[in-house]
């Protein structure tokens, strides 16, 4: 006969929360990822991409890294410098 567990809400959100985070630590992280991705998790469409490299606003070895026969890789700090630094300072 199984016995249903009554769990607290918070309780149980705080136990998922610490699986996820013990899980997370075991995924590799990179500074690089495939350009797909990147347009795929920050809602980018590669035209968009292709405009900075044109227009000198990203530079290619620098924000955008290409890489023969795997494509191009965007470097999530050197864009994280880009938008630091095109941001405005309200003080």
């Amino acid at each position: 006969m199984s016995e249903n567990v009554n769990i607290e809400k918070p309780l149980m959100l705080e136990m998922i929360d610490a699986v996820v985070r013990e899980r997370m630590k075991e995924v590799p992280t990179s500074q690089c990822i495939p350009q797909r991705a990147y347009c795929e998790q920050f809602h980018v469409k590669p035209d968009s991409i292709r405009q900075r490299l044109s227009k000198g606003i990203w530079s290619l070895g620098q924000e955008v890294v290409e890489v023969d026969g795997a494509g191009r890789f965007i470097d999530l700090e050197a864009v994280d410098k880009w938008v630091r630094k095109s941001s405005i300072n309200y003080l």
